[in-house]
């Protein structure tokens, strides 16, 4: 088990969208165990992934939920990626999906935008020793089976020795929730 964890904007927009909204009280919690992860240190956020959450506007130009609890929880915390140790994992990155050629020239293409935080991601984690957390799955491309889509995270990560957790995991990796046993017995 890592000591940290690198947080990917998705895992954060998906909580807050679809599983654990912020206007539900019974979520609260879910939001308070990762406050108290950053706090402690344990779950970091990369600046490239703080700026896609907090400085990227809205459709209306008004920052969400999820921008306001980001700066509120991470402002002060932020990881930077402009270290030499960084730059250098982030350009092995980029010349590995080229030279693995599992990837076409469009995937790469798409990974190779500066403000892109997943090779970012990959290169932070491989310097600090810490693990990302994605929902992304893996595609496991091949040579022979190059990707013309996006890469994952996951795929990437493994060729560099990073590991990768769902939100899931990390909540159990990291025990922010107490483990019980549910008492199956209906109270109606």
């Amino acid at each position: 088990m890592p000591d940290s964890y690198l947080v990917d904007s998705n895992v954060l927009i998906s909580a807050h969208r679809v599983h654990y909204p912020f206007s539900t009280r019974i979520f609260h919690p879910f939001w308070q165990a990762l406050e108290q992860a950053s706090s402690n240190g344990v779950l970091l956020m990369l600046d490239v992934v703080y700026e896609e959450l907090v400085l990227n506007p809205t459709s209306n130009n008004q920052p969400d939920l999820l921008s306001q609890w980001t700066e509120s929880v991470f402002k002060d915390k932020v990881l930077s990626r402009k270290t030499d140790e960084i730059l250098a994992a982030y350009v092995a990155v980029q010349d590995y999906l080229v030279s693995c050629r599992c990837y076409t020239q469009h995937a790469v293409d798409l990974w190779s935008e500066e403000s892109k935080a997943d090779p970012w991601l990959i290169a932070a984690a491989k310097v600090i020793g810490a693990a990302i957390v994605t929902d992304e799955g893996m595609d496991k491309p091949t040579p022979r089976q190059p990707i013309k889509k996006e890469p994952k995270i996951p795929d990437v990560a493994s060729a560099f020795n990073v590991q990768t957790c769902t939100t899931r995991q990390l909540l159990d990796d990291t025990r922010l929730f107490k483990a019980s046993t549910y008492p199956i017995q209906p109270s109606f």
